[in-house]
């Protein structure tokens, strides 16, 4: 057998030791199998004709512009993503500011709610007796406080003890009856 001989690095020579020491083999007999499969693969493989190069060039080229042509897709799917993430920011603001709107009517329906009631009172209390109008007006002073606080915010059960209360101290014959 002759001898060819190769230059190879210090990296690539301990590479092919590692390597053929897995396999079990010398690394001679590695090297001479990875040349002559690659030998054999090159003489079977015709060299390329400058048409193939040029048809292959063009598939290339045309390979290019479909990448460049999905790039500028992603481009412009990542825009329509951005979009839909901030229209769906938007209605999640909306809805924000609609239950806002909503609490606010409840608490303006409650407030007018509330002064109905005080007016309520202040009607029952000019018809009283004139002796009796203090008793009345401490109840419905109570009753205005507690409400002011917004303790009996849409709760009609709860305003009706005080009611009844004032009209008790003002008719104590009439109320007791009841």
């Amino acid at each position: 057998m002759k001898s060819i001989h190769v230059r190879v690095s210090e990296g690539e020579e301990e590479l092919l030791h590692e390597k053929a020491a897995l396999l079990g083999r010398t690394v001679s007999d590695l090297v001479r199998d990875i040349l002559f499969r690659e030998l054999e693969q090159v003489l079977a493989t015709p060299p390329a004709t400058s048409g193939q190069v040029e048809e292959l060039q063009a598939r290339l080229d045309s390979v290019a512009e479909t990448v460049r042509g999905m790039s500028l897709s992603l481009e412009k799917m990542a825009a329509l993503e951005r979009r839909v993430e901030s229209l769906f920011e938007l209605k999640t603001g909306q809805e924000e500011i609609a239950r806002r709107v909503e609490d606010a009517e409840e608490e303006i329906r409650s407030l007018s709610e509330n002064l109905v009631r005080q007016v309520e009172l202040q009607v029952e209390e000019r018809r009283v007796p004139f002796g009796m109008q203090r008793s009345f007006v401490q109840v419905s002073l109570l009753a205005a406080y507690t409400l002011a606080r917004g303790t009996f915010s849409n709760n009609r059960e709860a305003w009706e003890p005080y009611k009844e209360e004032a009209r008790v101290r003002a008719f104590p014959t009439e109320g007791s009856a009841k």
